[in-house]
């Protein structure tokens, strides 16, 4: 039988608490970046994945009128890919540009889309030696995402291009230059 003072209390002591809890913030320090990484490089690989059928539509649409969607800096430029006929069923937004979206009842992409011939046309001096050398490889148009440092990056005499090399947190816009 046992004395009433010599109860058997089981539990965990303060320190033993403390140890689990610090394990604990190590553990969730050193995974909370590598989510927040891998939530980046998923981002970006949607992005790749919008464009590369961006641009599947609109090559789609130049062989079926001959030219190329308009280019008038509006976000519903590319409105003609989803109607009449449906080259894309819904343009695809830009996950790193947190500006509000077109008005209600129009599409919009979000994507920076530009017709470089068109500006050329009419500024024929603007992007440096960029454009025209562009156009001298052929590069008909600029599909531009703001890429993870969310700022637009598009300005062609500046072009900073996003590398994921450089980490998540690179500038530069991802770009895509067709045909």
């Amino acid at each position: 039988m046992r004395h009433p003072k010599q109860r058997s209390e089981r539990g965990f002591t303060l320190i033993e608490l403390l140890i689990v809890v610090a394990i604990i913030a190590i553990l969730a320090a050193i995974a909370v970046p590598n989510f927040l990484e891998a939530q980046m490089r998923s981002k970006v690989a949607r992005v790749n994945a919008d464009m590369r059928s961006m641009v599947t539509a609109i090559e789609a649409y130049r062989v079926d009128t001959n030219k190329y969607p308009p280019h008038r800096d509006m976000p519903s430029d590319l409105c003609v890919l989803t109607t009449p006929v449906a080259y894309i069923t819904s343009l695809p937004v830009d996950p790193f540009n947190y500006n509000p979206g077109p008005a209600a009842g129009q599409c919009g992409p979000w994507f920076i889309w530009q017709d470089l011939v068109d500006i050329y046309r009419i500024a024929p001096g603007w992007g440096g030696g960029h454009l025209p050398e562009m156009l001298k490889q052929g590069r008909i148009y600029l599909l531009d995402s703001y890429g993870p440092d969310q700022d637009d990056d598009h300005w062609l005499d500046l072009m900073a291009i996003y590398d994921s090399t450089n980490g998540t947190k690179s500038n530069g816009d991802i770009y895509r230059l067709g045909p």
